[in-house]
């Protein structure tokens, strides 16, 4: 399994390729961030280079630690892309380090986190 992270036009780019042995594998990636008081829009792009996002349960997950009720809305526009997407308030007393999660399970697939959180 290989993993790199880059930054593009102010996001972030997760790239895991998974080996062809044929195992399952799973594969986390987190990331602090900071934020002050505000609204704010998470999103995120996950691409695999084969059909993996079918049926009920993906292969891939996010989560930002330490937000409660965080309802993500997904959406999948072909069998090989996931969205994610939410507008999420912290207030002044709940301003500080939270932690961005992204998880993958898969085991010959290539996936492609591309994800941003930005102050409205």
């Amino acid at each position: 399994m290989t993993f790199a992270e880059t930054n593009v036009a102010g996001g972030t780019v997760l790239e895991v390729r998974f080996g062809s042995g044929g195992k399952s594998a799973l594969t986390r990636w987190e990331k602090p961030v900071l934020l002050r008081a505000g609204t704010y829009r998470f999103s995120a792009k996950v691409t695999a280079d084969q059909p993996v996002f079918r049926g009920p349960k993906p292969p891939v997950a996010l989560r930002i630690w330490g937000l409660n009720d965080m309802q993500l809305e997904t959406t999948r526009p072909d069998p090989q892309t996931m969205e994610f997407q939410c507008t999420f308030e912290v207030s002044v007393e709940n301003a500080g380090e939270y932690l961005l999660q992204c998880e993958a399970r898969a085991s010959e697939a290539s996936v492609t986190y591309r994800m941003c959180v930005l102050a409205r």
